[in-house]
């Protein structure tokens, strides 16, 4: 969308219009003066008669054709308005909407600003068909730099467990290392780690399909735990591809 203050063709014939008018103006009282002079009195004679005659008609002539034009340069003005109304509106708009597509992409709810836009005039049309998911997902989700983080922590909580158990006592550690790899126990918690880096290196670069995908290999037990990050990665996603969504439908509408 061009946001210029280039004038229509209207606006821009105002100078030659302004001149013409003036060209008239002056014509018109040129007119009316040698009427005047060349009014005669009662005794004049037909030619000069015929004369006054035709110089009121030219004069008569000059004005239809002064008020034509006058009511072109008005005209001419009011869609210059109306342009130039468009064009703020909009603008104002388009702002209203770079700032909702910002707040989709942060952390928490971009209720606030999905209002602004659609109080504007042609908000709610140019978000018509977003508008009923949009308004579901209002209260927003965690942005990518804070599920990295989020990760870190579940994860670090998660293998903790384990180093727990090996603070403990030697007899008792070597019994339940024993007993670990017996069961399994110790080969389920080097996968369990595996992952874990796998999903925190992903998300480190924001790359949530990736990260979701490496949690997938997990043991019930762990994944239960990460279940809820999972979720919030999921709607982050879908923030984000809505984000998207909204500046499409926002430039669509601007060109319509």
């Amino acid at each position: 969308m061009s946001t210029t203050d280039d004038a229509p063709p209207a606006a821009a014939g105002w100078h030659r219009l302004a001149f013409a008018t003036t060209a008239i103006a002056c014509l018109g009282f040129g007119a009316g003066y040698g009427v005047g002079a060349l009014r005669a009195p009662a005794a004049a004679s037909p030619t000069a008669i015929a004369g006054v005659a035709m110089t009121e008609a030219n004069l008569a002539g000059a004005t239809a054709d002064l008020a034509l034009r006058v009511d072109r340069l008005a005209g001419a003005e009011r869609s210059f308005v109306a342009w130039r109304g468009q064009i703020v509106g909009t603008e104002a708009l388009m702002r209203a909407g770079l700032t909702l597509r910002e707040a989709m992409l942060a952390d928490g709810s971009y209720a606030a600003p999905l209002d602004a836009v659609l109080a504007l005039p042609g908000g709610a049309d140019a978000l018509a068909a977003l508008e009923p998911a949009l308004q579901a997902g209002a209260a927003g989700a965690p942005s990518r730099e804070v599920l990295a983080v989020q990760l870190d922590a579940l994860a670090g909580s998660v293998l903790a467990l384990e180093q727990a158990e090996e603070q403990a006592g030697w007899t008792r550690r070597m019994m339940r290392r024993m007993s670990g790899y017996l069961s399994g126990r110790t080969a389920l918690q080097g996968r369990r780690s595996d992952a874990f880096a796998a999903a925190r290196d992903a998300a480190a670069l924001g790359d949530l399909p990736a990260s979701i995908v490496a949690l997938e290999s997990l043991d019930a037990e762990a994944a239960s735990v990460l279940s809820g990050w999972v979720d919030a990665a999921r709607r982050r996603m879908a923030l984000d591809s809505m984000a998207d969504r909204v500046a499409a439908s926002m430039v669509t509408y601007a060109y319509r």
